[in-house]
């Protein structure tokens, strides 16, 4: 990880994951490219438009919401009403097991606008790491519900712990 929110010095922090079988990695024209950021589809589809997809990234976390997952995911929702679509509705759908983190929370957010969305954060205060499965109805977020549970199951990071709790000092630091 390169610089953080100010106070908090660069994080060697590295995150690792296995590619679900048969998805592939994909070259994304949107926003933020960098080193923290990866995009993959089922490679049968990799040429087809709207295809459904799987965004990796490997961040910071948004220090104005609370450092849990349910906090991440309360924050990722008010930002897409703010910047996409005020109809977009959110709902906790389960949970999947992860070695290193334990329970992940797995977050449904659709509408007519975004389509239908699957969000998971995983928490090393002060990174984060969150995977999204993007598609467009709700069939195809389940046919790809085995390939995005894998990927939270094999979630590794190196260099931070595992958080579980918020930082209550968060706020008062910046952070």
């Amino acid at each position: 990880m390169d610089n953080g929110p100010p106070g908090i010095p660069p994080s060697q922090a590295t995150a690792a994951f296995r590619m679900p079988r048969g998805w592939t990695g994909i070259a994304n024209d949107r926003q933020n490219h960098g080193s923290e950021r990866f995009w993959m589809c089922p490679a049968p589809l990799v040429n087809v438009s709207g295809h459904p997809s799987m965004e990796v990234v490997f961040a910071y976390l948004d220090f104005t919401a609370p450092y849990t997952q349910e906090g991440q995911a309360g924050g990722y929702l008010d930002a897409i009403h703010h910047h996409e679509d005020d109809d977009v509705k959110m709902e906790r759908v389960g949970d999947v097991e992860n070695m290193q983190f334990g329970r992940i929370s797995t977050f449904h957010f659709y509408s007519a606008y975004i389509g239908e969305r699957w969000n998971a954060n995983l928490i090393a205060a002060p990174l984060g790491l969150s995977v999204e499965l993007h598609c467009k109805t709700s069939t195809e977020l389940e046919e790809c519900r085995p390939a995005f549970e894998a990927l939270l199951r094999s979630v590794r990071v190196n260099g931070a712990k595992p958080s579980h709790q918020d930082d209550p000092r968060r706020l008062e630091r910046g952070w």
